[in-house]
């Protein structure tokens, strides 16, 4: 996974708020769902569908998955601090995993007496 950094940054994106996904998915999907309604998200298949589950009304779909998608990136962003407290970190408004290497600290010199 390191040597793709975008999907690595991802993972490690998912990883470090996956309670905030967790808990906030739901919320941000009835929501999606009822803001897409009036475009046809939500209805149930039509028959003519070329395979059993497939909805005639795909684009509502997508830009319910649009708007799903950014109101879950806004609870993230509002409520992921919180899972950092949890985990006795710094609180991060980016959740993402710094690439940085340790900074080394010299040792102290041995007193001689």
């Amino acid at each position: 996974m390191d040597r793709l950094r975008p999907v690595g940054g991802f993972v490690s994106l998912v990883n470090n708020r996956a309670v905030t996904i967790y808990l906030w998915h739901v919320a941000a999907l009835v929501v999606a769902v009822h803001l897409c309604e009036p475009l046809g998200a939500g209805s149930a298949p039509a028959w003519g569908a070329p395979w059993p589950g497939v909805s005639s009304h795909w684009p509502a779909a997508l830009a319910g998955l649009a708007v799903m998608s950014a109101l879950l990136g806004v609870a993230v962003l509002a409520f992921g601090w919180v899972e950092d407290l949890a985990a006795r970190r710094r609180p991060r408004l980016s959740p993402f995993v710094s690439r940085r290497p340790p900074a080394v600290v010299p040792a102290p010199s041995p007193v001689s007496t």
